[in-house]
């Protein structure tokens, strides 16, 4: 996927807000959990990994085309994306891209 350098730039300043807050958010089980049977659940300051990955994605201005309930393989629908890592994320090094 390809985008400009000032939403490189937003994507960066919206992970930081998570860092300088962690304390606020929260992993969200429920959510994880109702989209296994298909339904929705929204709680402020309450994110699982996809439903993050597309708040910070919006945030940022990127357009994508997601369920409001994002699964993780809802992400290669994107068109121009590229998988750049498969596997676990203990063996995950940034190195290696």
């Amino acid at each position: 996927m390809e985008i400009t350098d000032k939403q490189f730039e937003k994507l960066q300043d919206q992970i930081k807000i998570f860092e300088n807050n962690k304390n606020k958010y929260k992993f969200n089980v429920l959510g994880l959990t109702y989209i296994f049977f298909d339904k929705e659940i929204h709680r402020k300051d309450y994110f699982y990994c996809a439903e993050f990955i597309k708040h910070i994605l919006i945030q940022a201005g990127i357009d994508i085309n997601l369920p409001n309930m994002p699964r993780p393989e809802d992400f290669q629908k994107i068109k121009n994306t590229s998988v750049v890592y498969t596997g676990l994320l203990n063996d995950y090094s940034i190195k290696d891209l």
